[in-house]
């Protein structure tokens, strides 16, 4: 029944914020549960590999696509109860973000202008101006193994952009999550979006992309003699992460091309995509980033991204 549901040679570019990628051997929408399950239960029997795509944002795909199955999520309802939001994966972080002041709910204001779903922003543990989505997650909903478990938050192994669901030998499908807000003030947490909103358009490139390349660095990681050397750094301190889009900035970096991809301007650790760019560009672009700053600061740069189709 399901083999009735695959679409062959789906280009993926479109599906992604990036707009970068080449083909998926078999590609699959799931618009509930059922569907999921399904499909999981069809590349078991098949022996090949898959992919979930949610929102498209925080990937980058290969030229060459991908040799397996694609399941783009389409489980997008969501439910508010008392404080609590619980939404399907597939759901829209700027939607949670309008449904949490709708209903006069706080937490969720520094999301606004994130891009993807919530499976992926549990998945990474997506976070901004300090914030991360693990400050909010109270049960994870998650396909595994072909039976439905329920993980709380300490089940999740959140840290710094990582979960227990980013691991490489991780499959567990994340299907729904549970949201735990606070009641709050309608103007406040208007406000507190548009705030958030304002500050994303101002520092973050219009042009495609998949969002922050790199992890920032952990200010702690930095040793004593790398301070003295550039104790520029030392302002980064209180804030505990010293941005990565800082370090390449520092590099000279910005502006940088490789066919029609180039380093922002706006924010260094962005990589915009002009029109027809490839994913081979990108990945020279990112190398090139992580050379320069390992021979000036001695810091190695660790990728947020995650590559599809590459390995």
């Amino acid at each position: 029944m399901i083999e009735k549901k695959l679409q062959r040679n789906v280009i993926l570019a479109p599906f992604t914020t990036f707009k970068i990628g080449g083909p998926a051997a078999y590609f699959i929408e799931a618009h509930n549960e059922d569907d999921l399950l399904q499909a999981l239960q069809w590349v078991k029997s098949t022996n090949i590999p898959y992919f979930i795509l949610g929102g498209g944002s925080n990937i980058l795909i290969a030229d060459k696509g991908f040799d397996g199955l694609v399941v783009k999520m389409r489980m997008n309802t969501y439910t508010v109860l008392k404080t609590n939001i619980i939404a399907d994966a597939g759901v829209f972080l700027s939607t949670l973000v309008s449904v949490s002041l709708k209903n006069s709910l706080t937490g969720l204001e520094w999301a606004a202008g994130v891009p993807g779903t919530i499976g992926g922003a549990v998945r990474g543990n997506a976070g901004a101006h300090g914030h991360s989505i693990s400050e909010l997650v109270t049960t994870v909903r998650v396909i595994r193994k072909e039976s439905v478990v329920e993980l709380e938050n300490n089940n999740c192994k959140f840290s710094y952009r990582h979960s227990i669901f980013k691991k490489k030998n991780n499959n567990d499908s994340i299907v729904r999550v549970v949201l735990k807000l606070k009641k709050g003030n309608n103007l406040e947490i208007e406000k507190g979006i548009t705030k958030h909103i304002t500050y994303r358009n101002k520092t973050q490139p219009f042009q495609s992309s998949c969002g922050c390349i790199f992890k920032n660095i952990n200010f702690s990681a930095i040793d004593k003699e790398s301070l003295r050397k550039f104790p520029e750094m030392n302002e980064f301190k209180d804030y505990g992460q010293i941005p990565s889009g800082w370090l390449i900035d520092s590099c000279s970096l910005k502006r940088t091309k490789k066919g029609k991809v180039a380093i922002s301007d706006i924010h260094a650790n962005f990589i915009e995509n002009s029109g027809s760019a490839t994913a081979h560009d990108v990945r020279e672009l990112i190398a090139r980033a992580k050379s320069a700053v390992k021979q000036k600061f001695g810091i190695d740069l660790e990728e947020e991204i995650i590559y599809v189709g590459f390995f």
